[in-house]
């Protein structure tokens, strides 16, 4: 059993739990249901991760929430800086579990090699 270190995984339950007070702050203004969707799914990621050590969890985590994030997440609910910071977010947890888990050593170039300073290309694929 390979476990994530534990200042990783502090380090991406703080991401989680931002993630999470941004969209309940965008939640008072707007009600949309996509972004009802993504507070629910954020707090059960958050709940998991906080309830699983080991890398593989970690790695099973990264995969459904970069699915998640290329087709129903990543795209703008509004036009705001709250949803800009919702949107990256997402993409610094997805780029720190990366880099946790090893999956791509040029992830963090590739992303700030990117003109829009996303980790997808631009068919919205992942980087790792």
């Amino acid at each position: 059993m390979d476990k994530i270190n534990e200042i990783d995984r502090k380090e991406l339950i703080e991401i989680l739990e931002d993630l999470v007070k941004t969209i309940t702050t965008m939640q008072t203004y707007n009600k949309s249901i996509l972004l009802d969707l993504n507070a629910q799914e954020s707090k059960d990621w958050l709940a998991y991760l906080k309830n699983h050590t080991e890398k593989a969890e970690l790695r099973a985590l990264v995969k459904e929430i970069s699915e998640r994030f290329e087709y129903r997440f990543g795209d703008e609910v509004e036009s705001s800086d709250l949803d800009t910071k919702r949107v990256r977010l997402m993409e610094k947890f997805l780029v720190k579990s990366s880099e946790v888990l090893g999956l791509s050593p040029s992830l963090t170039e590739c992303y700030r090699d990117n003109k829009d300073g996303s980790i997808f290309n631009n068919d919205h694929s992942y980087w790792g």
